[in-house]
């Protein structure tokens, strides 16, 4: 198991049987703040309906935020430099390959929002999905846990819609973090 910070120590403490944490708002706000920048593991499996229907959650507004466009480097392939060449891109080029470097926010946003929004890079369309992770579930079954970057209020509330569905669904109940697999569900479901 890995070590805890200080912070996550903080919230065991405080939160410790608290049995309604989906509605205690001052547990998802210390979420944010504990967990920002950080990859968190769903409790639904990683398939296309997932990633839609948590795609469909995420509620930004264009110009309002950009926190997604926040980072060091954006990998890109070469039909990310396809679309985007027409923009004449500042491409960086190492050992890894080609990429935009984002270390002072991304060089397409503008006023904060994309403004390559229709020709973005891959990565940053299935933004904030992030790899998969290989988990074997108690029957001894395996399956790809989705996963999620934490950047913003919007990221969160879909992170904890997520919870939510699991935890409705009679398919978890905290800490125990089996996987769900979600199926045709109406969005009206998730947020009641």
């Amino acid at each position: 198991m890995a070590e805890m910070s200080f912070a996550e120590m903080d919230m065991m403490a405080k939160y410790y049987g608290d049995r309604n944490l989906l509605d205690n708002e001052f547990f998802w706000l210390d979420c944010l703040v504990n967990y920002r920048d950080r990859a968190v593991i769903l409790p639904v499996a990683d398939c296309p309906a997932t990633r839609r229907m948590l795609h469909s959650l995420l509620k930004c507004t264009s110009g309002e935020c950009g926190a997604c466009c926040h980072y060091g480097r954006v990998d890109l392939s070469n039909d990310d430099i396809k679309r985007l060449s027409p923009r004449k891109p500042n491409i960086s080029i190492d050992e890894k390959g080609c990429y935009l470097d984002c270390s002072q926010g991304c060089q397409f946003l503008k006023d904060g929002a994309c403004s390559v929004y229709d020709d973005r890079p891959d990565i940053c369309y299935e933004f904030p999905f992030q790899a998969p992770i290989d988990s074997v579930l108690p029957d001894g079954s395996r399956v790809k846990r989705a996963v999620y970057r934490l950047k913003c209020k919007p990221a969160l509330d879909v992170i904890r819609a997520a919870f939510r569905y699991a935890m409705t669904s009679n398919s978890l109940l905290l800490p125990d973090l089996n996987i769900v697999q979600i199926k045709e569900v109406s969005i009206e479901k998730i947020n009641a």
